[in-house]
């Protein structure tokens, strides 16, 4: 047997691909797509007050610790403040919890928060609570506080501005975008007189009158 028929004996071809052999069954041409992830819309639904679910909280530094790195995300001041009120308000019983979820806008949520969490921060000295935290991982906002009025306060506060970012100022937008569409156009600029050819025939003959009667004096 010669050299030549050994190689062609170990030559296979390829063996077709699934989808080859459900084109050739089917006798369309194989067309590959990209899979493209589609992002679902989450409904957001504004936490009503009713909803508010309290609850005890025995060791509140230990749970602000296990969601901000063991205090490491809060600024210095506010930190120390913060555990100095804590140990003043635990001695007289147990702390009070509560959370509702957040807007799942990114956006939104750093408009209601304000610049390194300024509006959370205000919130909870205004409200005399602890702290006011956002969640990113569980995209939920907490409180921790020392009576369940001043923690309800401190919801309703924060409350309000979900409200205003969600709701009025979209609201706000539409209104002005739709009176910007509806608004008439601005009226067209006057039209100049057009000279004809009649007016022009009229102001040579009458420069050529003006000439004749010069050279006659």
């Amino acid at each position: 047997m010669s050299s030549q028929t050994k190689s062609r004996s170990y030559e296979r071809s390829s063996s077709p691909s699934p989808q080859e052999q459900c084109a050739k069954k089917a006798h369309v041409p194989v067309k590959y797509k990209e899979t493209v992830k589609q992002k679902e819309t989450v409904k957001y639904e504004i936490p009503s007050k009713e909803s508010y679910k309290y609850r005890f909280s025995s060791h509140p530094i230990e749970e602000i610790c296990d969601v901000t790195q063991y205090l490491a995300l809060l600024p210095e001041e506010f930190k120390y403040d913060m555990l100095k009120f804590i140990c003043q308000e635990g001695l007289k019983g147990p702390s009070i919890y509560c959370e509702y979820p957040a807007p799942p806008n990114d956006e939104t949520v750093e408009r209601i928060n304000g610049k390194g969490g300024y509006f959370l921060k205000k919130t909870a000295e205004e409200a005399n609570i602890y702290l006011v935290w956002y969640n990113r991982k569980r995209r939920v906002y907490m409180f921790w506080g020392a009576l369940e009025k001043e923690v309800r306060d401190a919801m309703n506060r924060l409350r309000g501005r979900i409200v205003k970012h969600v709701i009025h100022i979209p609201n706000d937008n539409k209104k002005s975008q739709n009176q910007i569409a509806d608004s008439p156009l601005p009226p067209p600029p006057p039209k100049s007189v057009a000279v004809t050819s009649d007016i022009c025939a009229l102001l040579i003959k009458h420069s050529e009158f003006n000439d004749y009667s010069e050279d006659e004096e």
